[in-house]
């Protein structure tokens, strides 16, 4: 069929153009999904509208899913695994492992490029005939090319899309259908027997793009319609690379320009790189620098997107050319900003279903104390016969965290806990406590209960046990016993039904949000139907990069790249309202646009040579050596079309912990005014009010539990630090030590004890108490206990009176304050005694008390420094000379 080229000189007069009618009622198929969003804006009698992606995605829903991408993933891992001997070398077979996904991307982009693996085998024997050397790894990646691009039996292979796109003629139905099935977006009338294709913001092409475009024009008229000014045809002309007929295209037509340039700010910008000795002129565009990303978020998106404060979404669009780094930071910081394109890794679901898959380790489960955590923290672990969620039991998990340190299996942490279970029975049993017994009572009731693990009431660990119990059963329904892996299907089916059943117990805890992604996840399992092998070991990073996005089709994703900028030119024409566009990323490091990488393990030379042979293969790497002037060509649009007053220029000072940037070049050309952003005080004032604001509680508050604060010992805490009180007898019971550091002063203190008490040799002390503390190994344990005997107790222990005939040894006072001098510790005991009027009068008669932090040194001691904002480390000062 017919293809010709048309152009157009100003986006705002098509109304006026030779080709209006046939605009009107043509099918207009856009470079992007911003050009088609422009050109709907701005000529809204334009009924067949749509992107170049949102169409192939029509026609071809099988090849763009990210079931089928997950499939190819681990059809590869496999064939890689299974043909470890065919790698030269180890270091090689390694490199392939790690690349997999790049090594699936490539050969995906290969094949929709129209390239098969005889055209590589073929340029090989070309670049031999020329004295061309090709490297190991590029021999070695046609041969798994060749392995794999028929797939499996009846699989979706990249042979079969290639040969789908050869062989199959378009047909009018085939566009009717897709548009159709597009018309939420765009309205859609039937069409014409013999339409005409219009094509949009192609002033580059890509190899992908142009094999589907030559299929298209095989069955339709088609017009490539440019926006071109001759009189900047230095800038312009490297469309001319792109459209010519080496490539099937008519040459993009000479046209003399008689427009005068003006003063405006586009032909300031361009009017030098035209004449080539002229000077530029300075501007008065403002632009903002923003030291980090987080700026950029609190001044940009924070105001413009939707918060329960504000419900109306603001128009704006912001573009940069390091769209893929933001947009990346932006999913994983703040996933709540673009709901279009959810990471499920962002979110519980996700988290949960990556790490069940990466606790599988070469036929073991292994897991640590963070993955432990995140999967009760996920609320997918629910016990059936309890009806528990280990949601709830998160904070009892931090309590027996240094005990279970040195567990690496689901087997060996459940075997410590039923060993801490056994071991809390025995202490209660030989350190009985009445039924009614105080608070006091309880926090002193024997030396081990200030470790926290040993303080856990029994039916709370029991839950944990049943949670790690579930944890196991999991994994035993997914993997089976004594097998290295399983069918894609039957796997994912596996997952699919554990869904399924666990669903009903734990959705009730979940918000619209997390509600909407389960859903969107089961029926998204549904699709993977492939019976091809997988190997278990493979699941976990095909897993994550399924969950993460990382096989999702392109969508909108709320910071466009830059390229995408000459859509915001169409816009501009009917703009009755506020809008802005936000362009950052103008750094001398994003602009130019940088050269994009070469596809590993294909070299430079490869690749150019492959073009030779294939000749749309040559627009990737044309591309790039057209970079400088396709910055220059958007820079202008962008200077060019959008107002003033609606542009907002900006770039990012440390970007991923990179070096200071100064602008772009094109900013300093212009001399355009730079400003350092600046929060403004008030949110200043917030951040450092939320930080620093103290723990108020009114008298009534106080009221229910002010009988069981009266003891001298919790005043002490008191006297230490306020805060330190509160987190101690407000918020629990009675404190406990979590941290290896201070639970190794109560080791050291109940070594002294023992020894003192009992009167046992080293050797028979230590057998005793070795078993109770399996977090450390057998040397440090030894020596700690070596060194705590040369100084155990000499003296007899006194017995003081705690609480209502209750009397315990004077030692407690090194379990409550472990790490201190003795000196000091003593100290805070007479403090409390002298103290105990004004405290209580304190706590009791004013209608608001403030728990105010006393930070020092101490606080390194502190069972709380985990959790108070206003902690001081210990490496931020010396050791106070009464600590």
């Amino acid at each position: 069929m017919p293809t010709f080229t048309r152009t157009y000189m100003n986006p705002h007069d098509w109304d006026n153009h030779p080709l209006r009618n046939q605009l009107e009622n043509g099918i207009h198929i856009c470079a992007s999904s911003n050009m088609r969003t422009g050109i709907s804006m701005a000529y809204q009698n334009y009924t067949n509208l749509c992107s170049i992606n949102a169409l192939m995605k029509e026609l071809y829903p099988m090849w763009n899913s990210s079931e089928l991408q997950l499939e190819q993933y681990l059809e590869l891992s496999k064939w890689l695994q299974e043909n470890k001997q065919l790698f030269p070398s180890k270091k090689l077979f390694d490199a392939f492992r790690t690349n997999t996904k790049g090594l699936v991307m490539l050969m995906r982009k290969l094949a929709e490029s129209g390239v098969k693996p005889k055209d590589l085998k073929d340029t090989y024997t070309d670049m031999n005939l020329r004295g061309q050397s090709v490297s190991e790894k590029e021999l070695m990646f046609l041969k798994i090319w060749t392995a794999v691009d028929n797939g499996s039996a009846g699989s979706y292979s990249y042979a079969s899309y290639r040969h789908q796109l050869i062989n199959k003629k378009l047909t009018i139905e085939d566009l009717n259908k897709a548009l159709e099935s597009l018309k939420a977006k765009d309205k859609h009338v039937p069409l014409p027997a013999e339409p005409v294709i219009f094509l949009h913001g192609f002033y580059f092409i890509t190899p992908e793009q142009q094999f589907f475009l030559e299929q298209l024009k095989d069955s339709f008229t088609v017009i490539m319609f440019l926006y071109y000014e001759p009189k900047y045809e230095r800038t312009f002309s490297f469309m001319r690379s792109f459209i010519q007929p080496k490539y099937g295209w008519e040459a993009i037509p000479y046209k003399n320009d008689s427009a005068a340039m003006t003063d405006h700010i586009s032909d300031l910008f361009l009017r030098v790189y035209e004449d080539g000795n002229g000077t530029f002129k300075k501007g008065t565009q403002e632009v903002l620098s923003y030291s980090n990303f987080f700026e950029f978020i609190q001044d940009v998106i924070y105001p413009n997107y939707p918060t329960e404060k504000n419900s109306i979404l603001k128009e704006f669009n912001i573009f940069t050319p390091n769209a893929n780094e933001m947009n990346e930071l932006l999913l994983n910081h703040y996933p709540e900003f673009d709901q279009k394109n959810r990471n499920f890794l962002s979110y519980p679901v996700g988290r949960f279903f990556s790490i069940i898959h990466e606790i599988y380790q070469d036929g073991q489960y292994r897991l640590t104390y963070d993955q432990l955590h995140e999967l009760f923290a996920s609320g997918w672990l629910y016990n059936r016969e309890t009806r528990q969620n280990a949601r709830n039991y998160t904070h009892d998990l931090k309590d027996i965290e240094a005990y279970v340190e040195q567990a690496n299996t689901i087997d060996q942490l459940i075997t410590l806990c039923e060993n801490l279970r056994n071991q809390i029975l025995f202490i209660h049993k030989r350190f009985p406590l009445p039924a009614d017994a105080s608070r006091m009572q309880k926090s002193t009731r024997s030396p081990f209960t200030k470790n926290s693990h040993f303080s856990m009431e029994m039916d709370r660990l029991n839950h944990i046990i049943k949670f790690l119990v579930e944890i196991k059963d999991i994994c035993n329904e997914l993997f089976e016993s004594g097998q290295s892996g399983t069918k894609i299907n039957l796997h994912f089916k596996k997952l699919e039904h554990l869904m399924n059943r666990r669903i009903g117990h734990v959705q009730q805890d979940f918000n619209k949000v997390e509600q909407k992604l389960v859903e969107d996840l089961r029926t998204r399992l549904s699709y993977i139907r492939s019976d091809t092998d997988l190997l278990y070991n493979d699941l976990h990073e095909a897993v994550s990069l399924y969950l993460s996005g990382k096989f999702d089709s392109k969508k909108e994703k709320l910071i466009r790249p830059f390229m995408e900028i000459d859509g915001e030119a169409f816009k501009q024409k009917n703009l009755d309202y506020d809008y802005k566009v936000y362009v950052s990323g103008l750094d001398e490091l994003s602009l130019p646009l940088v050269a994009e990488t070469i596809h590993w393990p294909l070299q430079r030379d490869t690749w150019i040579a492959l073009g030779d042979r294939v000749p749309r293969i040559a627009y990737d790497y044309m591309r790039t050596d057209a970079k400088k002037y396709i910055s220059r060509y958007l820079f202008y649009i962008m200077l060019r079309f959008i107002s003033k007053d609606r542009l907002h220029l900006s770039w990012i000072r440390h970007f991923i912990s990179q070096d200071e940037r100064k602008s772009a070049l094109y900013i300093r050309q212009l001399e355009l005014p730079t400003i350092n952003y600046t929060p403004p005080i008030q949110e200043k004032l917030y951040v450092q009010n939320r930080l620093l604001t103290e723990m108020v509680y009114s008298q009534d508050e106080l009221e229910s539990g002010y009988k069981t604060l009266l003891y001298n010992d919790f005043f002490a805490e008191y006297v230490q630090c306020p805060k330190r009180f509160y987190y101690s007898y407000l918020m629990q019971e009675y404190p406990v030590f979590r941290s290896e550091y201070t639970q190794i002063f109560l080791f050291t203190e109940l070594v002294k004890i023992s020894a003192k008490a009992a009167n046992y040799d080293s050797k028979q002390l230590y057998r005793n108490l070795d078993p109770f503390f399996p977090q450390w190994i057998t040397v440090k344990k030894r020596l700690e206990a070596e060194n705590a005997l040369n100084y155990a107790y000499k003296r007899t222990l006194q017995q003081n009176q705690v609480d209502e005939n209750v009397y315990v040894s004077e030692i407690r006072k090194n379990f409550q304050f472990p790490g201190l001098k003795n000196g000091r510790r003593e100290a805070l005991f007479e403090q409390a005694v002298m103290q105990r009027h004004s405290i209580e009068e304190k706590l009791m008669t004013e209608q608001q008390v403030s728990l105010d932090a006393t930070p020092g040194y101490h606080c390194r001691f502190c069972p709380h420094n985990d959790l108070c904002p206003s902690v001081t480390h210990g490496i931020d000062l010396k050791e106070d000379t009464d600590d």
